[in-house]
């Protein structure tokens, strides 16, 4: 009797309901560091919803069929799946040298007038302008093309001035074919406004880099205002 009463007893009592976390919340873990986080949640339709505040710094699309998170700085892809977590996105921000923050005074440019006093003035930056100069540095010390595909020159740059588009090999040339020719339009100008006589001259040099030999000539004449001015108009390899 007393075992039936226990068998009874038991069968009155409720049986006790497994909780479950709720869907409406998903844990992240990230594999590299073993970080868990809680930053997303999924929808009525089943999507997540990107409530981490690292996503401001990405756009998330889906490439090849896997979601692929891309830097709105650098346009780096990154892993963007769900159980990849955010702790790589934000150690990608934090080192972006596109979307690293810039105060004020870095915004500024001090100038020394000719009375010695120093006038600030904002800074503007000209991508143009910064090609141009890019270029004329590449001339004046004969650096090689490739230079602007180096790593450690882009990480200089993005250093410098993150805001600065590195130009490609081809694109380099190009802009150095460029001057030539407005140098070259110019100097024909210059030649042809002169009243005065014009003296030719030969010289010969070698090239440190190239160890090639360059013979030049160059005109000597006095413009207009009296200045003497000295011009290479033609220059060939010699053996």
């Amino acid at each position: 009797m007393s075992t039936s009463k226990s068998i009874t007893q038991d069968q009155d009592q409720p049986t006790p309901i497994p909780t479950h976390s709720s869907h409406n919340e998903v844990t992240n873990i990230d594999a590299e560091s073993g970080d868990i986080e809680i930053d997303s949640c999924v929808n009525e339709d089943g999507k997540r919803k990107l409530t981490s505040k690292v996503w401001d710094s990405f756009n998330r699309e889906k490439i090849n069929g896997v979601w692929t998170a891309i830097c709105k700085g650098c346009n780096k892809n990154l892993s963007g799946k769900g159980t990849s977590g955010t702790s790589h996105l934000k150690k990608h921000r934090d080192n972006c040298p596109r979307m690293q923050f810039r105060d004020v005074g870095q915004m500024l440019k001090a100038t020394k007038t000719k009375e010695g006093d120093v006038e600030i003035r904002t800074f503007k930056f000209d991508q143009d302008t910064t090609r141009k100069e890019l270029a004329n540095m590449v001339i004046l010390h004969e650096y090689h093309l490739s230079m602007v595909e180096h790593s450690r020159f882009h990480r200089f740059m993005g250093t410098a001035q993150p805001l600065f588009k590195i130009p490609s090999r081809n694109t380099l040339k190009s802009d150095i074919l460029q001057i030539y020719d407005y140098e070259r339009a110019k100097l024909k100008g210059l030649l042809e406004k002169n009243k005065g006589r014009i003296a030719l001259t030969t010289d010969m040099w070698t090239s440190h880099n190239q160890r090639k030999g360059f013979m030049a000539i160059t005109t000597h004449f006095v413009d207009n205002s009296w200045t003497l001015q000295s011009r290479i108009i033609r220059y060939a390899i010699t053996h």
